[in-house]
């Protein structure tokens, strides 16, 4: 005797010995037959989307998923596994399978790194050097790159004979100071560092204030000062191009 579940043909033996599990099974087929006037049996199927442990396998393996434009995604706290990369729309930020991670901004709370490079460009070089000459207290570099609000770290590639400091911080230039008349050409490096105070006010409400933009030592003198380009030490014009250094006049006595 055949009986007919869906696509799926069983076949019944009286004569074949069976397991307990397998005679109930047995049973419940023979109810059904006789409920059913044709014979068969009814299975009821639901069509939903399985989202188990493993891969969706068979013909579903192969297919593509269907997202509308402007649309949410929401994965219910699942994993997204066996990507090979994303990228963004407009291409501005990327993430690919080996752990690169492209971005033109990134804001986060702590950042750890093993190393940092920082990449110079002709359009932003916030790492320079400059040169002060021989016999000069100071020196204004020029620097698109530098803010009023900006930090400067500078390191002599030489002895500058006692203390040096950073004095006036204006919109794209800052001021190197000597506490001795440089002794032969000092050459230093510098590195500006942008600053985003988000610091609540003093209760005091008293305001620093800025140097003005463009602000030079009243110590310099502009005819025929030599200038040098940033990673130059050959003196020149003055000149307003980014990276250039207008030192002052040397201290008399």
């Amino acid at each position: 005797m055949w009986l007919l579940g869906g696509r799926q043909r069983i076949q019944l033996d009286p004569e074949q010995e069976v397991g307990r599990e397998q005679h109930a099974f047995q049973r419940q087929l023979q109810a059904l037959q006789g409920a059913a006037a044709d014979g068969t049996v009814l299975i009821f199927v639901n069509p939903s989307w399985w989202n188990g442990p493993m891969p969706v396998g068979g013909s579903m393996a192969g297919g593509s998923l269907n997202v509308e434009q402007d649309s949410i995604l929401d994965f219910k706290n699942s994993v997204l596994t066996n990507v090979a990369a994303i990228i963004s729309t407009s291409g501005a930020w990327s993430i690919t399978s080996d752990g690169i991670l492209t971005a033109k901004k990134v804001e986060a709370e702590e950042v750890e790194a093993q190393a940092l490079t920082v990449k110079q460009t002709d359009g932003h070089a916030a790492i320079g050097e400059g040169v002060i000459p021989d016999g000069y207290t100071a020196i204004v570099v020029h620097n698109p790159a530098m803010t009023p609000k900006a930090e400067v770290f500078v390191s002599f590639r030489g002895d500058p004979r006692g203390g040096y400091w950073v004095a006036e911080r204006g919109e794209g230039d800052f001021t190197v100071h000597l506490a001795q008349p440089a002794l032969g050409d000092l050459p230093f490096a510098y590195w500006i560092i942008g600053v985003d105070d988000m610091r609540t006010p003093s209760a005091s409400g008293e305001e620093v204030s800025e140097p003005a933009s463009g602000t030079e030592s009243t110590s310099v003198t502009e005819p025929e000062t030599p200038v040098q380009d940033s990673g130059s030490s050959t003196p020149g014009t003055p000149t307003p191009d980014s990276g250039t250094s207008t030192p002052e006049a040397p201290s008399e006595g």
